[in-house]
């Protein structure tokens, strides 16, 4: 409470009865006010309000003399400065507030005077409570200079310095170097004084304060540190610290560490409030002159002398400025000309002036708000108008302009017949100057977008008239949805173009006339004299605006939605308040602290929910559910976890979802730098410890009080309800205390204590909880985002996986020919932090080719290079001179700190072997312990012999399996010696790049490119001349070890003796059935049309639950089998193999699925059944194609399986009788049903939409007929005439559907439609270009494809095979004579010779989810995605991918398999990436101690996984698929 004193009023006198004073009326105006120039002097009143003191604030139990009248605090603002004066040769400035009360008597007492004012000098203080006390929570300014040191400062909280007092600022340093220590401490405070005019300028005053120096011997030292306390007198005549309109004060602390031992000096500077405040304020605060807080001397003798002052220094400005300044105006502006205005009220200034331009011009600063017209210019009625754009217009006043003058004599004298074409019609005496805006069709976009735009509005417009910067200003690409104009039709775009725009009108007063007012008619102004009372004058006018539907302000148009009030203005204060924009930094203190730099900005404005729960729960710390490894301490603690129970008071939730912010463009900018380094862990790491680590998705406001207490109880989620204490009284004993997150204590049981602490802090928001803290590289654009967790994947030490760490090219202009040993140094940047790497590479001439006679090797690695040993044969033809070596770097980036940022995306494996050669050129063979792939690169040091590391001879790659290579080596130095030893180090690289990218080029020349024989630049070096590449040509699948050989438990995929009847059936088709054969095999029977029953699409859906229409469908299949096809000495179950097609893009989970619907339908015994094999569609027509070509050609050949739905792609090559996948598979939905919709359309227009409707509704049978009749008569014909269609007979129940003019055509033609080749066309063309456009994205993956297959029910159709014969006419088109049977024979084939496949192309990314290693016992911690196989990766069918389990002596084991559709992933909760199943593993106990991996056959459809130990032993585990 502050208190009103009248005793010391000056016409004040004392009232001592109660019921003298009727009420009491408190009356504070703040004006702030700068002059320059006599057009230049700028007013602004910042407070301007009435309060009602008593007895509404005050009652009669509060008043003990009523002299003095006690009133809330609240009802000035704490945002009021001191009362400032500035004064020099070129600016004036000040700040005045004065304070009267009105004090209204009661009728006894208004004989002589009925109304008392009183004024009273006032001076603002801020009132702090206790809780902003600097004993409690000090601001601390820490980091690290220079690798020198590292420093602690401990400001006050909030860095607020009273003004008068002494302030005590404690410092810690650590030095880092043992000959750094303190010289002395310097330290002074910078004040800025920066006024705001009417022009294009702004002018600043500096000041600076300083403070004594704190010499060395006065510092405290001890062993690697010290400690001192800096204190120094902020003087009472110090500025406060003020910003507002036109005048902003700030002050700067600078400390300056000079250092001993360097040349550095150590500065320090950081913004400070300076004000006047008190601690725990009296319970009342007499304004009075005695009273005040201020030094001595009269308050009323220090204004009047500000105001003679300005009075006195704008008389003399006035006095200079000339009378030619004011005409310029006033003829800038044609204030003294006639107006006109048309119908959309545009201006039209008269021919002639119409008063003189000599008198007196009134310019002021408009006080008002802009205002808003609504629906301008319209001539519809409002309330009927729904998708006629309305536009709006938003008129910004600056200035208010008053100007009167006397008419010119010509304005008496001319013809009066023409007045109004010369003078116009009418003549302003005020004005208003500034800009307009006009948003164009405001209402026809979504409620969503006004929002956005409404808060975009009021953030430009408070920032620049406050000018206290946009955080939105760089921050935003948005486009605004509805068009935002200026007058001139200019289009603002953007945020950071609406404030630009702001800006230029409110701080460089970039002005034009928007607003006319008092007009005079020219006729009045004729027949009389100006001004005069009695003229009629007439409505305002805006340029523009004809008319509107309504005028609102601003503030009021903001806020003029009933479900949403004032969001838009709450959320701008939310924005600064709580830095919704900034990011959470994780210091190495392990304190979390908000970034100062912008991080996000908004795309649609976040969601703000109002609450009112008020709850007790267990206190939970901030849960960092994501792990950051770019934070520098690992151990993020909470201060708060030690007590036990919170309340909260929610008031509002904050949203900020991934969906509706974008990362800043300077955030975005730096990310990608430091993508680019060549150190990018350590560059994150700087990045995300400025901008932050972490950003919170939730973020709740409110009031937060801990409460400390030993009550045991059910701590669960509390509502608390009124009174308070009594709901809280199960959980209080008698130590119980309640502890705000300031610090302050609240006693438990004094009566209402916590109640009122509610109360008061009601509106004093606080963030009481954050929640759904993602990573902040989260929040950055997918592109980046992957090339993080490329970098993050690269520096897991738990990974452990070997990159390329740099690559480089060094010409040998400095070695001599004549020798044939050479030794060349290689220097790197930037250095290494370990010395643990392999170098490989090759010499290479100046026209790109690998040289034979010179051989190297690579040595001596150190931090910043090697060596490279050069050894050149005797004979040699070419120059060592003209030669390069080009080097590629492997090893550990986490070890290293160096990661290639141009090969980052290639794999690399590397491994090392020891193998002794029995002869010269002897071959040898090396299984390798990964899988290797068509296009790999290998590269291979040999150490020969390893004692003395000699470079080995040419090696040469003899062929290639999927497990395995054949090496040749040639022994260089004697060709006789026998069992020679020799070391094998092996790298190889998985890229999609044919190329590698040079980081490192130390060649003196670099303006011109290797050759001119391919045109290669700097930057790329073709694979092949750093390694062999595994090409098709050298593949040998007999070096691949059959899978039977290893262990009898994995023969699930071997077809099995018993087997008496192969069916195959094409799953979900429409025309297409199944096929047989009995064995021995001497025939296969294949039907291609189902029985009427299975006439039907079906689509298996995900669930958890068996589908029923999936299991009915299952049985009718069997049903049909069982009583066609079954023999009766064939047992169903353990005779018949089951070969299934499926949907090339079918997930696991679906194709688990089908196996429990089979199961239901009792087509097989048990959901993993062997009797059952999946193959998709796709790969069972490539089979069958297979056997008419694999004798004719060994090219690739393309499969375009044409559905009813899919169309389907797969490019093959026939390897030793068996399919080679080349490439992913494609589909599309554009099968033969799609032309079938095209000819319902076609249809429609003939018989109308609703009388088909009808008929599919009532008659579907019919309508099916009508589909069929077109398929056979025109869709599927291989020649077109015209067909008449006719209805009658086809579908005669559609007659009773057709109307209007389509019942009369089609009687007047008997109920038949016409079908021509020119209404064909355009049922096929936008499907066939579709499929077009398929294969030609397949046989751009082709190096060299001759033949292409349509299959399908498509796939005979004459206009589609004659439409990609045009196309393609390159290729054999082919067509198989059973087209529609080519996926069942294909499938049939596969069930009776499963061997027919030889790879597959994985169509997606494999891991397995490993706990966090930093946390283990932490279930809230993300796992990583441990990568078996990337998507694209070709794979022989039997081919092992092992992971090596960590059990840890457990006897049972779970591990998760997951997928995602991206080349890699980091964390497995990552978008995109999804769990497949669950692997349970039970460990024989015959296998303790044994080294255990886990194997995923991965090149199967389905997946089976095992385990093998060290012996080779294979044990099929169980495999549970997660159904979504």
């Amino acid at each position: 409470m502050a208190g009103l004193t009248f005793s010391h009023a000056p016409n004040c006198n004392s009232y001592y009865e109660e019921d003298q004073v009727r009420n009491v009326i408190l009356h504070l105006k703040g004006v702030e006010r700068i002059c320059r120039t006599r057009f230049n002097t700028r007013k602004h009143i910042i407070i301007d309000k009435h309060y009602e003191i008593w007895p509404k604030e005050a009652t009669y139990s509060t008043v003990q003399y009523l002299n003095i009248i006690p009133f809330k605090e609240r009802l000035l603002s704490h945002n009021l400065p001191e009362t400032i004066n500035i004064n020099n040769d070129t600016a004036n400035g000040s700040v005045e507030y004065k304070l009267t009360a009105t004090v209204n008597l009661n009728e006894r007492w208004q004989l002589f005077k009925p109304v008392v004012e009183i004024e009273f000098p006032f001076k603002k203080t801020i009132a702090m409570s206790y809780k902003d006390s600097s004993s409690f929570y000090p601001h601390k300014l820490q980091d690290k200079f220079q690798n020198l040191l590292e420093y602690t400062f401990e400001l006050p909280h909030n860095k607020k310095f009273n003004l008068g007092t002494y302030v005590y600022i404690p410092m810690k340093i650590k030095y880092l170097k043992t000959n750094i220590s303190v010289e002395r401490i310097e330290s002074y405070l910078m004040t800025y004084v920066d006024f705001r005019f009417n022009s294009n300028s702004n002018y600043r005053i500096e000041k600076k304060t300083s403070f004594p120096d704190v010499p060395r011997h006065e510092i405290e030292y001890e062993i690697g540190e010290c400690n001192h306390t800096i204190h120094f007198f902020i003087s009472r005549d110090s500025r406060p610290t003020y910003s507002s309109q036109l005048i902003t004060i700030t002050n700067e602390l600078h400390i300056k560490i000079c250092l001993c031992g360097t040349d550095e000096d150590l500065d320090i500077n950081t913004n400070v409030i300076v004000a006047k405040f008190i601690i725990n304020p009296p319970t009342t605060i007499p304004i009075s002159e005695d009273n005040s807080y201020e030094e001595s001397g009269s308050e009323e003798d220090s204004e009047d002398d500000d105001e003679s002052i300005l009075e006195k220094d704008l008389n003399n400005i006035l006095e200079e400025e000339s009378l030619k300044d004011t005409q310029k105006i006033i003829q800038q502006w044609k204030l003294n000309y006639g107006l006109s205005f048309d119908e959309n009220n545009n201006i039209h200034f008269s021919k002639k002036v119409v008063i003189s331009d000599d008198n007196e011009l009134d310019i002021d600063i408009y006080d008002g708000k802009p205002m808003v017209y609504t629906c301008i210019n319209s001539k519809e009625d409002y309330d009927d108008i729904n998708t006629k754009p309305l536009d709006i217009c938003i008129n910004f006043p600056v200035v208010e302009i008053t100007y009167n003058a006397e008419p010119v004599e010509s304005f008496f004298s001319d013809n009066k017949e023409k007045l109004h074409d010369i003078y116009g019609h009418f003549l302003a005496k005020k004005f208003l100057a500034g800009e307009q805006l006009f948003i164009k069709g405001f209402n026809l976009v979504t409620p969503e977008e006004i929002k956005l735009l409404k808060f975009h509005l009021i953030m430009a417009y408070n920032s620049a008239l406050y000018n206290i910067g946009n955080p939105f200003d760089n921050l935003s690409t948005l486009q605004f949805a509805p068009r935002i104009e200026t007058k001139k039709g200019e289009r603002i775009k953007s945020p950071k173009e609406l404030t630009n725009w702001m800006n230029k009108l409110y701080q460089e007063n970039i002005l034009k006339i928007i607003h006319y007012d008092d007009l005079i008619s020219i006729s009045q102004l004729r027949v009389g004299k100006l001004p005069s009372d009695d003229f009629e004058t007439f409505k305002v006018s805006q340029p523009g605006i004809a008319n509107f539907k309504e005028k609102l302000n601003l503030e009021e148009w903001i806020a003029n939605e009933e479900t949403e009030e004032d969001s838009c203005v709450i959320l701008t204060k939310f924005v600064k308040n709580f830095h919704l924009l900034q990011g959470l930094i994780i210091n190495r203190y392990n304190e979390m602290k908000v970034s100062e730099k912008f991080v996000v900005n908004f795309i649609r404005l976040p969601e703000l929910n109002p609450s009112n729960d008020f709850y007790l729960e267990v206190n939970k710390p901030t849960m960092i559910n994501k792990i950051n490894p770019f934070v520098r301490s690992n151990d993020l603690d909470d201060r708060l976890n030690g007590i036990p129970l919170t309340i909260k008071y929610e008031r509002y939730e904050v949203l900020l979802n991934i969906d509706i912010i974008e990362p800043s463009e300077e955030f975005k900018n730096e990310i990608q730098q430091a993508i680019n380094s060549m150190k990018p862990f350590d560059a994150l790491q700087d990045i995300f410890g400025e901008y932050g680590h972490l950003f919170p998705q939730r973020i709740v406001l409110g009031n937060k009080i801990i409460l400390s207490t030993t009550s045991s109880g059910n701590y669960e989620k509390v509502d608390i309800k009124s009174p308070i204490e009594s709901s809280l009284k199960p959980y209080l004993d008698m130590d119980s205390y309640f502890v705000t997150q300031q610090g302050d204590v609240i006693e438990v049981f004094k009566e209402n204590n916590l109640t009122n602490w509610i109360q008061d802090n009601k509106n004093n928001l606080e963030i009481i909880e954050l929640d759904n803290i993602i990573p902040l590289y989260d929040i950055v654009e997918t592109e980046q985002q992957s090339k993080i967790h490329t970098i993050i994947r690269g520096y897991d030490t738990k990974q452990d996986e070997f990159r390329i760490i740099m690559t480089g090219i060094s010409d040998l202009k400095d070695l001599d020919d004549k020798n044939t040993e050479h030794y060349k140094r290689i220097n790197i940047e930037p250095s290494l932090k370990d010395d643990n790497y392999e170098v490989f590479g090759n010499i290479i001439s100046g026209n790109d080719s690998l040289v034979n006679e010179h051989f190297v090797k690579f040595e001596l690695f150190d931090l910043n290079g090697f060596y490279a040993k050069i050894k050149s044969s005797i004979d040699s033809n070419i120059s060592i001179k003209e030669c390069h070596i080009i080097w590629m770097m492997i090893g550990r980036p986490s070890k290293l700190s160096v990661f290639s940022p141009k090969n980052r995306e290639s794999l690399v494996q590397y491994f090392k072997e020891s193998i002794t050669l029995q002869s010269a050129d002897e071959s040898c063979h090396i299984k390798t312990p990964f899988p290797l792939s068509q296009g790999c690169c290998i590269s291979v040091n040999a150490n020969y012999p390893p004692s003395n590391d000699e470079p080995m001879n040419g090696i040469k790659l003899i062929e290639w399996s999927y497990n395995s290579i054949r090496l040749q080596l040639s022994n260089f130095n004697d060709p006789d010696e026998t069992n020679t030893n020799i070391d094998l180090h092996i790298c190889v690289l998985y890229s999609n790049n044919k190329v590698l990218k040079i980081d490192n080029d130390n060649r003196e020349e670099k303006h011109s490119p290797l050759s001119t024989k391919k045109g290669i630049i700097f930057s790329n070096i073709p694979l092949e001349l750093i390694g062999r590449i595994l090409t098709n040509d050298r593949l040998n699948e007999n070096l691949f070890p059959e899978i039977n050989k290893i262990n009898n438990e994995i023969k699930y995929i071997t077809k099995q003796p018993s087997i008496k009847l192969t069916i195959a059936i094409d799953f979900g088709t429409t025309s297409s059935g199944l096929a047989y054969a009995y064995e021995p095999v001497n025939n296969t029977i294949i039907n291609e049309d189902w029985p009427d029953q299975f006439n039907e699409r079906y689509e298996l859906k995900s669930s958890n639950f068996v589908d029923e229409q999936a299991i009915g469908y299952f049985k009718k299949i069997g049903e049909f089998i069982k009583n066609t096809v079954l023999k009766p000495e064939i047992d169903f179950f353990k005779n018949v193999m089951i070969t299934l097609s499926i949907p090339s893009k079918l997930s696991h989970q679906k194709k688990a699925m089908i196996r429990k619907c089979m199961r239901k339908a009792e087509l097989i015994d048990s959901e993993d059944s062997e009797k059952l094999l999946l193959i998709t569609g796709i790969e069972a027509a490539a089979i069958d194609c297979m056997n008419t070509i694999k004798e004719k050609s060994k090219s690739d050949f393309l499969v375009v399986n044409c559905g009813d739905g899919l169309v389907e792609l797969t490019l093959r090559k026939i390897v030793n009788n068996k399919l080679v996948e080349k490439s992913l598979s494609s589909s599309k939905l554009c099968g033969s049903n799609c032309i079938d919709k095209e000819f319902l359309a076609f249809i429609s227009k003939k018989v109308g939409s609703t009388a088909l409707k009808n008929l599919g509704k009532n008659h579907n049978d019919q309508l099916q007929c009508l589909i069929k009749k077109f398929r056979k008569r025109v869709k599927n014909k291989d020649h077109y005439n015209v067909y008449d269609m006719n209805l009658e007979k086809i579908c005669p129940d559609i007659k009773q559907y057709v109307t209007d003019s389509y019942l009369k055509e089609l009687k007047e033609n008997g109920w038949k439609i016409k079908i021509s080749y020119d209404d064909i066309k355009p049922m096929f063309n936008p499907i066939v270009e579709q499929i077009v456009q398929l294969i030609h994205e397949q046989l751009n993956l082709s190096n060299y494809c001759l033949t292409i297959f349509l299959a399908g029910s498509l796939g005979k159709s004459r206009y589609l095979r004659t439409s990609i014969e045009q196309e393609f006419q390159q290729h054999i088109i082919i067509v198989p004579r059973q087209p529609l049977a080519t996926v069942v024979s294909g499938a049939l084939e596969y069930g009776l010779n499963m061997d027919s496949i030889y790879s597959r192309v994985i169509d997606m990314t494999y891991g397995v989810g490993i706990l966090h290693p930093w946390k283990e016992d932490n279930s809230n911690e993300r796992q990583f995605f441990n990568r078996l196989v990337s998507k694209g990766t070709e794979v022989h069918v039997n081919q092992e991918f092992e992971f090596k389990l960590d059990y840890k002596d457990q006897t049972k084991y779970y591990i998760e398999l997951y997928s995602t559709s991206a080349q890699d992933a980091i964390f497995c909760d990552e978008p995109g990436v999804s769990k497949v199943g669950t692997i349970g593993i039970d460990i024989p106990e015959s296998w303790d101690n044994q080294s255990i991996n886990l194997v995923l056959f991965l090149g199967q459809i389905e997946i089976h996984p095992f385990i093998k130990n060290e012996k080779e032993e294979f044990l099929r585990v169980n495999f549970k698929v997660t159904l979504v």
